[in-house]
């Protein structure tokens, strides 16, 4: 679940623990220090972020703050 954004085989530029999947095994919600997982992410805090992996779109989005901040 943890790979850089537009990119399966590519994996994520830091690393990500944590993982939670949902009762029926669509989401994956998970912490990462990752900066290649979403587009657009712009990410100078430095700590850990919270996303959610959704394997039906392959799509991750940050859910603790928006992409661009």
């Amino acid at each position: 679940m943890s790979h850089a954004f537009g990119q399966p085989a590519a994996r994520a530029n830091d690393e990500s623990l944590y993982p939670k999947i949902s009762d029926d095994g669509r989401y994956v919600a998970f912490q990462s220090e990752g900066t290649n997982l979403v587009s657009g992410q712009s990410d100078v805090s430095n700590t850990y972020d919270v996303f959610l992996y959704d394997h039906e779109t392959g799509a991750s989005t940050v859910v603790n703050h928006t992409a661009s901040s």
